[in-house]
């Protein structure tokens, strides 16, 4: 990482000048914000390739927190819900790391705007209620799919007829790591939203070829030394969270490949290398990322508390129980 040094109004120092929208405290300032309606709006116009009448024009926030219709019902924490002026549903999502079942998760996560379609009477199952559409949009800090393309667009599909069966929900993933064009490089505004979100954190100022309105109001919304003392403090621990999760990711790693190459070598060369690599990778990033993460919250915890904060709001900056904080502050 780059640190660009910079100082608040406090004398505080901040790791970098603008916010790391990997984080879930820059990509919810940047894009989360009431005030900043205006750079998600044009986010997703780019990001869903909208033009003319289509394009979003206004959004209304919608609560990110959705419950189950019964008690016993799965719920879901949305990092962005919003519905468009024509009522179009749209949930945005920042990954930092891949997880087990991502992508079945999202498919869930599109029932819920679904079933707040269903109708009354006779026949609530038309197509005339389930017609507006639903986009699920992640932002991915990790290789989602193996090969060189940065997004990746999803819709159900008839392989039988080779046609789309269903149109009214549309998935769109983009890989940040894969996004590899220099400032110079940059063709569209799309490319543009792009270079800012992979590199927003490393970049000493703004670059000329970004000058615009909606890009010079995210560095604005982006400049850590305008943040309050509070802000800052809760950016910092969300930055050395995501510095040390990185970390623990690329040890399990790296643990892992050593891991597969000596089973490989006692299972033979091609299967026992292919074999012992997946394995020790799928065992060694688990048991890093978690042990990483453990340390990364007891340090935290441990200096919150010594500046006398409760252990409710400890738990609640960490977005952990409190039970949980017990047993890492151990």
């Amino acid at each position: 990482m780059v640190k660009n040094i910079s100082k608040n109004k406090g004398d505080k120092m901040c790791l970098t000048r603008y916010v790391n929208p990997f984080t879930d405290f820059g990509f919810k300032k940047i894009f989360g914000a009431s005030a900043n309606q205006d750079l998600l709006i044009d986010f997703l116009n780019e990001v869903l390739k909208l033009e003319g009448k289509d394009r979003i024009k206004h959004i209304e926030e919608l609560n990110p927190e959705q419950l189950g219709y019964l008690k016993e019902d799965r719920g879901a924490v949305f990092d962005i819900y919003c519905r468009t002026e024509k009522g179009e549903y749209c949930i945005i999502e920042m990954q930092k790391m891949n997880q087990h079942n991502f992508f079945e998760r999202c498919l869930f996560y599109s029932t819920f705007p679904i079933r707040q379609q269903i109708g009354k009477g006779s026949n609530p199952w038309s197509k005339e209620n389930l017609k507006i559409k639903v986009y699920i949009v992640g932002v991915l800090d990790f290789i989602f799919q193996h090969d060189d393309k940065v997004e990746t667009e999803i819709y159900f599909h008839d392989e039988v007829r080779h046609r789309r069966f269903y149109d009214s929900v549309k998935m769109i993933f983009l890989e940040m790591p894969k996004f590899n064009k220099t400032i110079d490089e940059l063709e569209t505004r799309y490319d543009k939203w792009l270079y800012v979100l992979s590199n927003l954190s490393r970049l000493p100022r703004m670059p000329e070829a970004l000058k615009d309105a909606i890009f010079e109001k995210l560095f604005k919304v982006a400049t850590v030394a305008d943040y309050s003392d509070s802000e800052q403090i809760t950016y910092n621990f969300a930055q050395n969270n995501y510095i040390a999760t990185k970390d623990a990711i690329n040890f399990a790693e790296d643990e892992g490949r050593e891991k597969g190459r000596k089973e490989g070598r006692k299972e033979g060369r091609e299967e026992g290398r292919k074999e012992g690599r997946e394995e020790g990778r799928k065992e060694g990033r688990e048991e890093g990322i978690k042990e990483g993460r453990i340390n990364t919250l007891s340090n935290i915890a441990k200096s919150l508390k010594s500046k006398n904060k409760s252990d409710k709001e400890i738990a609640e900056l960490l977005n952990i129980t409190i039970n949980e904080l017990k047993k890492i502050l151990k």
